[in-house]
């Protein structure tokens, strides 16, 4: 049996999920998985902290966020103009509930959360 491997960058990571979250179904599930309703958060993927100016801190926005909602919100392509632009561009896509359980699965199947889904 071959194993396949692992995404090697955050985003190749988020962009796995969404493309499992947008397939037929999660296929196998044993349930719904609760999630927070409408505007709560549900799952968010950032890169925190570093050596970095106080400034780029003020810009830095999350690479992934998925509210109750079934909303995806994701930064979006940056421009190759100086000066930049003051905020990244922000890309908004909406799930189904059938989606978000198909992230949430592909999530908890990983086993980074069996000790607390924080």
């Amino acid at each position: 049996m071959r194993r396949l491997p692992l995404p090697r960058s955050p985003l190749t990571l988020v962009l796995s999920l969404l493309l499992a979250a947008c397939s037929a179904g999660a296929g196998g599930s044993p349930g719904p998985v609760q999630h927070p309703a409408a505007d709560q958060l549900v799952l968010r993927v950032a890169f925190q902290g570093g050596f970095v100016a106080p400034q780029a801190l003020l810009a830095r926005f999350p690479t992934f966020s998925l509210l109750g909602d079934g909303r995806v919100i994701v930064e979006g392509a940056q421009t190759e103009i100086y000066p930049g632009p003051a905020l990244p561009p922000i890309l908004v896509r909406q799930l189904t509930e059938a989606g978000i359980q198909a992230v949430l699965a592909e999530v908890l199947g990983t086993g980074a959360f069996a000790a607390s889904a924080d």
